[in-house]
């Protein structure tokens, strides 16, 4: 009696088991079908604003080398770039100027990008303006605003991006070893004194060019990076790009000036040899 009970008691347990295995396959493989469904991402771009993308772009146009840029940090594949701007082209450390130009970084061909048709378009937060939307989205273009020059917001775009092209692993690896160089350079310069730092005028060349004086200040990516280097900005108490005068730059007497460029023939990356620097320092 005891042993028929004992065998009715196992054959009950076995049966429960193999109940809760099967409960269990079953749930994983609804979730992996799930996972398998799931055929958009979502990310928050440098606005705020949630966007939806398809997951693994394999269509794309970008707008600014530091899109492309953080791209190639992520070893997101060529292949997928559709076409670039101009600016993105002319940089020789990018290795995309056999891409297709779709024209200037700030104002590019909308007919040259549809032309392209690319799943999604990646430009600044701010530049173009959202008529870049308007004109790209009801033909299926989405516009992705993804800074990547702001020190404050990098790590959160870098991780948007890798986000939409799986490339987390990659960002998780770079971030870390970023913030570690970024920590040396902070140790570093925090026991300068006040006399000790370089006084820096930033501007862009295409201002200085045309005769105006408009600094870097605060609010600007190139503030942040000459103050965390140990410089001081002498723009740092005016904000966004302003206009000044020779005068104001004079009597600030700063120590070296920066330049930022983007499609300047004979600067930057472009640059063959140091004519028109040396130009540039002796008209500064």
């Amino acid at each position: 009696m005891k042993k028929k009970l004992s065998l009715k008691l196992l054959v009950l347990v076995i049966i429960v088991l193999l109940s809760l295995a099967a409960a269990g396959c079953s749930r994983n493989e609804q979730q992996a079908t799930g996972e398998a469904r799931k055929t958009t991402i979502t990310i928050k771009d440098s606005t705020g604003k949630d966007i939806t993308v398809p997951r693994g772009l394999s269509k794309i146009v970008l707008l600014n080398s530091d899109a492309a840029e953080a791209l190639r940090i992520l070893g997101v594949s060529g292949d997928i770039i559709a076409g670039v701007s101009d600016s993105v082209r002319e940089d020789p450390y990018l290795g995309l100027e056999g891409k297709p130009s779709v024209g200037k970084c700030f104002t590019p061909s909308i007919e040259k990008i549809v032309q392209l048709k690319p799943q999604a378009v990646i430009t600044y937060g701010k530049w173009p303006d959202t008529k870049l939307e308007e004109k790209l989205e009801p033909v299926g273009i989405k516009v992705i605003r993804l800074d990547f020059y702001k020190p404050e917001t990098y790590d959160r775009d870098l991780a948007a991006a890798a986000k939409i092209f799986g490339k987390e692993k990659r960002a998780e690896t770079f971030l870390k070893w970023k913030t570690e160089k970024t920590a040396v350079v902070t140790e570093r310069v925090k026991k300068l004194k006040e006399q000790e730092k370089v006084k820096v005028y930033g501007t862009w060349y295409s201002s200085f060019e045309k005769g105006e004086w408009k600094p870097y200040a605060q609010g600007t990516a190139l503030h942040q990076g000459i103050e965390l280097a140990g410089g001081v900005n002498i723009a740092r108490e005016l904000e966004g790009y302003p206009a000044v005068s020779a005068e104001w730059v004079l009597q600030k007497n700063p120590d070296a000036a920066v330049f930022g460029v983007l499609e300047e023939e004979g600067l930057g990356y472009t640059a063959a040899d140091s004519t028109v620097v040396t130009k540039l320092r002796n008209t500064f």
